[in-house]
């Protein structure tokens, strides 16, 4: 259910993808960052290495411009985040296998849909890839009958804190997930 979400929304967003580098849906970095992934370069502070090295690798893609492949990234990445939602809604329902599963696709659905998350799901911004970093981390941490049944080795620590430092080379505003 969660990849036929995550499909699905990739078809969306790549059908209403932008063509190029743009300034619609407050895209006003698109230009410094499709730039800077060209040259592997420093957008401005905090030059969002992260995201640079994920565009500079979507750049190579043989389809499009190179604006458009960076824009594609931005598809990629929130489509993977709804279905991560959807996942993440399934995985933490309590009731019936069914519902879970109904209750995920509608909160991934409406989640992929929201005018915000698809305004930067089709424009070269750091937003769509911070979003998917927050929800892996949030798919990441153990639900209580995980914890009750130790079911949470050393290694989601280590893997957290990879997630989280890639994050971070991605969108500073990630430490804020930090206390909690």
């Amino acid at each position: 259910m969660p990849l036929t979400l995550s499909i699905s929304a990739s078809l969306l967003y790549v059908n209403t993808l932008a063509p190029s580098a743009t300034w619609a849906n407050s895209g006003a970095d698109s230009g410094d960052l499709i730039a800077a992934a060209t040259i592997l370069g420093v957008p401005h502070p905090t030059g969002y290495p992260t995201y640079i090295l994920l565009a500079r690798l979507f750049q190579l893609l043989p389809v499009g411009a190179l604006a458009y492949r960076v824009n594609l990234l931005s598809a990629v990445a929130m489509a993977s985040a709804a279905g991560l939602i959807c996942h993440l809604v399934q995985r933490s329902y309590n009731g019936t296998a069914k519902w879970g599963a109904v209750s995920g696709l509608v909160a991934g659905s409406v989640f992929a849909t929201a005018p915000l998350v698809w305004s930067q799901s089709v424009i070269a911004e750091v937003y769509a890839l911070h979003t998917l970093f927050v929800v892996v981390l949030l798919c990441l941490v153990p639900t209580r009958g995980e914890l009750e049944r130790n079911d949470f080795t050393p290694r989601h620590f280590w893997l957290c804190g990879l997630v989280f430092g890639l994050g971070l080379g991605n969108h500073i505003t990630l430490s804020w997930l930090l206390p909690p």
